[in-house]
């Protein structure tokens, strides 16, 4: 059917049209280029009203929407860029990226494979595909193909760098150290093969050194917000706060939507008991990305760890809405139970906790903390006793263990148990008191006494740290996810995929976490 020639000039802007979309188009990247990515995506949308339709546009929309978070958005949007031009690889890889940040890494290969058949030789697909099949467990072809390109171009520092994530990804943490450290030889101002490196000699509990990789990253680019970040957070890890809540402000200064940093910054206040401040950065956190179960979880703890425990158990539900495999929040659900002394209907959620993870220390605990207290004394004690053969060093479970013995009538056993608890923490002050307790019932009035002087001293140097925590209360403590780290953005703009280790319980030093994923390229 022919046209006719008045509706198909009809469908043609004016040319005035276009040169404003164009200029719309522009704008947008500029935009994108500073990271503000609800700008970006208002000035594509003008450029789209005024006619300026490509599919440069919808890819680069698709940048800001990952940068936004809004994966599912951005996917949706490279797919409309290929549907315009099927060979246009630079979508092709972008959409491979958007859904590896989702977890989907067989449909982020199909992707990647398509944008290697448009580019056989597109050096950052390689890259990307092989750290997905790394992901998927398949570290033989993901190796193979990244020493295939770093023998290609040995003096090649991205080829090293990229080699350096891969063997990071694989847990090859000193191998990673040796391909970052190839990687700066070749190139001393690669801001990101040194932000790697400290990365690498973090994993490896090198931290002092890590520090000083950072510092190498952030010289060669100080605007590299997450080499600000990840040295922040490896201060944390020294036990140097203050440096590191700075650091966390020079990462949100340079990025106020920066997740990990807001997520770091409310762990350390956290860490240090500033609680309040704590809820203020995790909700902040929240405000970039509503679907991390470990933030909601965090949010919890805190306001469980300010007495709010009837206030917490929301934030606990809203972690196990995103996943409800989540197995710490479903125990510290019971644990805030076991605090407002519900303690029958807390055993259902540390059930369910450890139909999860059966070996879950912290929930054996619990369980047991709470059929204790239900004057289930024997069945409790096995609880306790188990989660210490999986875990010897935790204070609490000692001390828990300690009152099932005393209500047993087994006073020598439940004064063991304590001696083990202060050796763990000798700031323990209601474990000074037990033992106190204990003792005097055992007739030894003397070293009762200096037991209590002892709960005494421990008291007066906590309202010396803390003035405002007077009280202290016994029980469970809530559990916290995953520390944050920095997520992988080496190269432009990056996109956030979370890689995260265990946390152990809050009384022990806290496991690291760092989200990681491939570079999303714009089209200009």
């Amino acid at each position: 059917m022919v046209v006719p020639l008045a509706l198909a000039l009809a469908t043609v802007p004016p040319m005035a049209d276009l040169a404003r979309g164009e200029a719309e188009f522009l704008r947008g990247n500029a935009h994108c280029d500073a990271r503000e990515f609800s700008d970006a995506l208002l000035s594509y949308d003008r450029a789209a009203a005024f006619g300026y339709e490509d599919p440069v546009i919808w890819n680069n929309r698709g940048v800001a929407l990952d940068g936004l978070g809004r994966h599912e958005d951005a996917i949706q949007a490279y797919t409309r860029a290929l549907q315009r031009n099927p060979r246009y690889e630079i979508a092709a890889y972008n959409l491979g990226n958007a859904f590896a940040q989702l977890g989907q890494f067989e449909e982020a290969l199909v992707a990647y494979d398509r944008a290697l058949a448009i580019k056989p030789a597109y050096a950052d697909a390689l890259y990307d595909k092989a750290l997905v099949l790394a992901r998927l467990g398949r570290a033989k072809p993901s190796l193979q193909t990244y020493e295939a390109l770093v023998r290609a171009d040995s003096a090649n520092a991205v080829a090293w760098t990229r080699k350096g994530q891969l063997l990071e990804e694989l847990n090859k943490f000193d191998e990673a150290v040796d391909a970052y450290n190839a990687a700066t030889a070749q190139d001393p101002h690669d801001g990101g093969a040194w932000t790697g490196l400290g990365d690498a000699l973090y994993a490896l509990e090198r931290y002092e050194e890590a520090v000083e990789a950072y510092d190498r990253a952030i010289a060669a680019d100080p605007n590299n917000e997450e080499a600000w970040n990840n040295k922040g957070f490896t201060f944390f890890m020294l036990g140097i706060h203050e440096e590191a809540l700075a650091c966390y402000e020079k990462a949100l200064a340079i990025n106020p939507r920066y997740k990990q940093a807001w997520y770091n910054r409310g762990y350390t206040f956290h860490g240090i008991n500033r609680l309040e401040e704590a809820v203020t950065a995790y909700e902040k956190a929240i405000e970039m990305d509503r679907g991390d179960e470990v933030l909601w979880n965090n949010l919890g703890n805190a306001l469980y760890n300010l007495g709010r425990y009837e206030q917490s158990i929301p934030y606990f539900e809203r972690a196990l809405e995103v996943n409800p495999r989540y197995e710490i929040a479903w125990n510290n659900i019971g644990n805030a139970l076991n605090k407002m002394g519900r303690h029958e209907p807390s055993l259902k959620y540390h059930d369910k906790s450890l139909e999860i993870k059966p070996d879950f220390d912290y929930a054996l605990y619990a369980k047991g903390h709470a059929l204790d207290s239900l004057g289930r004394h024997e069945e409790g004690l096995e609880l306790i006793s188990q989660s210490l053969e999986l875990n010897p060093n935790y204070d609490h479970a000692w001390m828990a263990k300690a009152e099932a013995l005393h209500h047993l009538g087994r006073l020598e056993e439940a004064r063991d148990a304590l001696n083990n608890t202060l050796i763990l923490n000798g700031s323990f002050e209601e474990a000074w008191v037990f033992r106190g307790k204990i003792l005097e019932e055992m007739g030894n009035a003397l070293e009762a006494e200096r037991c209590y002087d002892e709960a005494l001293e421990c008291f007066r140097a906590s309202l010396e740290i803390e003035p405002d925590n007077a009280v202290s209360s016994g029980g469970p403590p809530g559990r916290l996810g995953a520390g944050g780290r920095g997520d992988r953005r080496i190269y432009g703009r990056g996109v956030e995929g979370a890689r995260r280790r265990q946390l152990a319980p809050v009384v022990r030093a806290p496991a690291s976490s760092r989200a990681s994923g491939g570079r999303t390229r714009p089209g200009r």
